[in-house]
């Protein structure tokens, strides 16, 4: 199993979203996040953050039809 974490920037750009829909994300349990290695920033795990973004890839393609 795969547990590289990655940064809040690095989700974000993987997920094509803001800090602040991250962030919405974490908060409605759409996503995890753990202390990163200062404690006091954010980091997630890649393929959590990588299923999330396929989830919505399927997402949009459901409704366009």
């Amino acid at each position: 199993m795969d547990h590289e974490l990655i940064s809040a920037r690095e989700a974000c750009a993987a997920l094509g979203i803001s800090t602040a829909t991250l962030y919405a994300y974490v908060s409605r349990g759409l996503l995890a996040s753990r202390p990163g290695l200062d404690h006091r920033s954010r980091v997630y795990l890649r393929q959590d953050v990588e299923r999330l973004a396929q989830r919505k890839r399927i997402g949009r393609g459901a409704a366009r039809g």
